[in-house]
Formats: C-alpha cells, structure tokens, sequence
C-alpha cells in the first residue's frame, strides 16, 4: 500500500442506520454468509500451509470454524438425542440445550412485541446468524447464488 497512509481523527463520528427488522437482518446476514462460503470453498485451498503454517492457523481458525457453527448446532442437538439412552449426562446436555433454544425463543416473542431483554437479544442475534450461516450452507450445496441484491430502507 505504498504512497498511502492511515491518520487517526480522535473527534470523527460516524453515523449508522440499523435493519428496520429481525428479517431485514436475517436476509442481510444470509446474502453475507453465501458470498462467505463461495470464498471459503476458494481460498482454504490456497492457504500457503508449508509456507506460513501461522497464517494458516488464524485464517482456518478465525474465519472458517465460525462459519462451521451454524451448520453444526442442529447436528449436535441430532447426536444428543441419538446417545440420549447412553448415559445420563446426555439427558442434561439435552435439557440444557432444550433451555437454551427455549430462551431464544422467548427473546424473539419479546422482541416482537417491543419488550425485549439484553441478554435473549444476544441469544436471538446469535442464534439468527448462525440460521443464517445454516442455510447459507445449504443453498450453497445446491450450488445457489444472490443475483440481485436488494439493501434495506
């Protein structure tokens, strides 16, 4: 980046409109995450594994494993019911689980109706990307892609 530089503004201010919605969010997030794993599928490939084992470990750590939750979380909810009879610790697992989706859920119904709490807004927020990311996956698979991208107003 020669002949550029970067000067600090202590007092700039920057100004920026939130989604009208949780859905306007959803879709945003899901536009996102398709792009995301069109780039993935193309660049873990490349990464300079001999050459810069580090950068390797950051980018695959950094980048793709949080793209890899999304798809994951019905997987592990799947492998707990499975192992369920095993042993008892699955049953908590389960429960927990069970208790957690349930607060999201609550989250979202308070949202709706304009009453929503800190901490289910960050369960909701959490849990709509990683949908997102889900069924980013999924149509990505099916090999779709976003032709027209529509921002909110």
């Amino acid at each position: 980046m020669q002949g550029y530089r970067t000067i600090f503004e202590e007092e700039a201010v920057c100004m920026e409109e939130s989604r009208a919605g949780i859905s306007d969010e959803f879709r945003a997030r899901l536009r996102i995450a398709l792009g995301s794993w069109r780039f993935l599928a193309y660049s873990l490939p490349r990464l300079p594994l001999f050459r810069s084992p580090m950068y390797c470990f950051q980018a695959i750590s950094h980048k793709f494993l949080r793209w890899c939750v999304g798809p994951s979380l019905p997987l592990l909810v799947v492998l707990n019911v499975a192992l369920l009879n095993r042993h008892p610790v699955y049953r908590w697992m389960l429960a927990g689980q069970m208790t957690y989706y349930g607060l999201t859920v609550l989250g979202l119904l308070l949202g709706r109706l304009g009453r929503p709490l800190s901490g289910l807004s960050g369960l909701v927020f959490f849990n709509l990307t990683n949908l997102a990311y889900l069924t980013s996956f999924v149509r990505y698979l099916r090999g779709e892609r976003i032709r027209r991208w529509m921002p909110s107003r």
